[in-house]
C-alpha cells in the first residue's frame, strides 16, 4: 500500500479532472438514498442534542470528580518533590548509567496522579540525559529547576492570581474547557 500523501487514488482523480471536468459536477439533487442518509443522520445529530441539553452534569458530582483529582495531582506532585531532591542530592553524574526504567516508573506515577504534563517533562529529562550532547548536565539543571518552580508554583496555587493558576494547571496537565 502507498503510504505517500497524496495516495496515488487522489493524483487519479486529480489528472481525471484535468482532462474533463464535466464528469466532476455535482448533480442537481441526491439521489433517494443520500436523502434519506442525511434525513436519518440529520435527526441523529438532534436527538444527541437534546439528550446531551436535556442531561446537564450533575454540580455536585462534578465537583467530587474535581476534588478527587486535586488532590490525586497534589499526591503525584509532592512525590515528585521527593524525588527530585533526591535525584539532586545523589548527585547528576550516575543519571546517564540509569536504565530508561529509573525514569519511567516516575513518569508512570505521574500519569496514575493525573498529571500528564509532569509525566512529559521527566520523559524529556530522560531523553535529555540520554542525548550525546556534550552540555547535557547543565540543560538537565536548568529544566530540573524549571520543574522544581513549576511544583512549588502548584503547591501554592491559592496565593496565586486566577490567570496564573490556569497556567500552572495547563503545565501540570490539566484539562481546560472550551469556554475559559
Amino acid at each position: 500500500p502507498s503510504r505517500k500523501f497524496p495516495c496515488k487514488h487522489a493524483l487519479a482523480l486529480l489528472l481525471l479532472y484535468g482532462q474533463d471536468r464535466t464528469r466532476f459536477q455535482p448533480p442537481a439533487a441526491a439521489p433517494d438514498w443520500v436523502q434519506e442518509w442525511l434525513d436519518s443522520r440529520a435527526q441523529r445529530k438532534s436527538k444527541q442534542a437534546t439528550k446531551t441539553a436535556s442531561k446537564a452534569a450533575d454540580p455536585v458530582a462534578q465537583s467530587k470528580r474535581q476534588e478527587q483529582r486535586a488532590e490525586k495531582v497534589a499526591r503525584g506532585v509532592e512525590e515528585l518533590q521527593r524525588w527530585l531532591e533526591d535525584l539532586v542530592r545523589a548527585g547528576l553524574a550516575d543519571l546517564p548509567g540509569k536504565p530508561y526504567r529509573f525514569w519511567d516508573n516516575m513518569r508512570a506515577r505521574l500519569i496514575d496522579a493525573q498529571a500528564p504534563g509532569l509525566a512529559n517533562r521527566v520523559q524529556g529529562l530522560a531523553t535529555l540525559v540520554a542525548s550525546a550532547n556534550p552540555d547535557w548536565s547543565e540543560r538537565l539543571l536548568e529544566q530540573l529547576g524549571q520543574l522544581y518552580l513549576l511544583l512549588q508554583a502548584f503547591q501554592r496555587l491559592d496565593q496565586l492570581d486566577p490567570l496564573l493558576q490556569q497556567d500552572v494547571r495547563g503545565l501540570i496537565g490539566w484539562p481546560f474547557s472550551k469556554d475559559t
